[in-house]
């Protein structure tokens, strides 16, 4: 996805760009429609974390010091991992998306998280490894060239005997026609801008890419690591299938 797709959807529609339901776009936000974002970010690091307990019944979560969640969006995750863990980090792309988990994270007073600017974190260097990196939902908007070292990074990142939890997409039911539509969408703007303007649409409107990622070059990527143990479970969002990749470091 292209940094300027992302920069608008902070901009313009922050919390639809990170869960693309509906209920969640600007004109329909309201106190209660909030309440039922940030619930369900409440709901998965809860289901996350009993997975971790349930796959590997020597991890001590309560012991963990340092989380990352890459692809932090406007905060749905960090804030019910800030509410458990001591220090933890957020990286995001776009600084309208950092700017309003900014904002949520003041308001509920929680001054435990460092918000890092960053498309590409193969190059960042983290003060210390962490015992628990995680992204949900995220790695299939990003072209796999530059996921999987991304995801390389995400596990290097991880110290010894940590954890972590990657999810990403590797296929999906749309017909070979809609999936070369998608891929010309992301690859070429006028292609893009006049998909738009057939749609209704602003020529530039932003495009949410989804990106699957090859199955033998993930495993490659795990093989390079020696993980002690690792645990999969199946995703799928409106067609598109994934995987939810548990490893204990």
């Amino acid at each position: 996805m292209k940094d300027s797709s992302w920069e608008q959807y902070g901009q313009q529609d922050p919390y639809f760009g990170v869960c693309t339901d509906s209920r969640y776009k600007n004109e329909n936000l309201n106190e209660d429609t909030l309440k039922e974002f940030f619930q369900s970010g409440e709901v998965h690091v809860t289901e996350v974390l009993t997975k971790i307990k349930n796959y590997f019944p020597h991890a001590d979560i309560a012991g963990f010091k340092q989380v990352l969640d890459f692809g932090c969006g406007t905060g749905r995750l960090l804030i019910p991992f800030a509410r458990r863990f001591e220090k933890v980090t957020g990286i995001d792309i776009a600084a309208g998306m950092l700017a309003e988990a900014e904002k949520n994270l003041k308001e509920r007073k929680l001054n435990n998280v460092t918000l890092i600017q960053s498309a590409d974190i193969t190059n960042v260097k983290f003060p210390e490894p962490f015992d628990f990196v995680h992204t949900y939902i995220v790695l299939q908007h990003i072209p796999v060239k530059l996921g999987y070292p991304i995801m390389d990074k995400l596990i290097d990142a991880v110290r010894e005997d940590g954890y972590g939890m990657i999810q990403f997409t590797y296929a999906n039911y749309m017909s070979r026609f809609k999936n070369k539509k998608y891929m010309l969408k992301a690859n070429y703007e006028w292609f893009h801008q006049f998909s738009n303007i057939l749609k209704g649409k602003s020529p530039g409107a932003p495009h949410m890419q989804m990106n699957n990622y090859d199955l033998p070059h993930v495993f490659n990527i795990l093989k390079k690591y020696k993980l002690k143990q690792t645990c999969l479970d199946f995703t799928d969002h409106g067609g598109f299938l994934g995987l939810c990749l548990y490893f204990n470091k």
